[in-house]
């Protein structure tokens, strides 16, 4: 039994599920069927840039992502990261979300980020043998090999937590 995502069904099924839902008075617990659907328009690309310069807090950024399982990429000697990752293993898929850097000695100051893009990666070949991230143009997966529903629920976080 899983829940059903609105992308994996047609508008008329949507309503059908909406209508059952609304005659017998079941109230979602969070919002399923009206969910906002994102679908690649482009699936020969390689990144989702869509949210591309859209200005985040970096306090709101980190909370959101390190919230729903997302940790920090590459920290470079000065404290400075340019990436978050989050591993889906039964997909052997890592979401990389780019965004124009916060620094771990600052985090409880919040300072303005542009977010730059997500791209996928096969995640078991990713990182070296120290575990540092090898963010390798050839191991990125296009979008036409991501699943829709990661694609739409990957764009629906982002696009919650804009300034």
């Amino acid at each position: 039994i899983s829940l059903i995502h609105p992308i994996e069904l047609n508008k008329e099924d949507v309503e059908k599920w909406k209508t059952i839902m609304s005659d017998y008075e079941i109230k979602q617990p969070f919002k399923q069927l009206e969910r906002q659907i994102y679908i690649s328009k482009n699936i020969e690309e390689k990144s989702i840039d869509i949210f591309k310069d859209k200005k985040v807090s970096s306090l709101t950024l980190r909370n959101k992502l390190t919230k729903v399982g997302f940790t920090f990429g590459n920290v470079d000697y000065s404290g400075e990261f340019y990436f978050y990752a989050k591993d889906l293993p039964e997909s052997d898929i890592t979401i990389i979300v780019t965004f124009s850097g916060d620094n771990t000695k600052n985090f409880a100051t919040a300072i303005d980020c542009s977010l730059e893009r997500i791209k996928f990666y096969k995640t078991s070949s990713l990182k070296d043998s120290y575990g540092t991230y090898k963010l390798l143009q050839d191991q990125i997966i296009p979008m036409k090999k991501i699943s829709p529903l990661i694609y739409s629920e990957i764009c629906d976080l982002l696009s919650g937590i804009l300034i």
